[in-house]
């Protein structure tokens, strides 16, 4: 289960660096606040799972 846990911090990780990435790509508003919305969502995976596994 910690493995599967580590392997949801990496990939929810490599989500918010691309999605920044391609926030900064973005031509208009809308590509931008998507690109913004999936990092807010990928940060709280990561979040929950680092409390998760601390015990918390």
């Amino acid at each position: 289960m910690k493995a599967m846990s580590c392997l949801l911090i990496l990939v929810a990780s490599l989500g918010i660096v691309a999605a920044v990435q391609n926030a900064y790509k973005a031509d208009s508003m809308w590509p931008m606040l998507g690109h913004g919305a999936f990092t807010l969502l990928c940060l709280l995976f990561v979040v929950r799972e680092v409390l998760a596994l601390s015990g918390r």
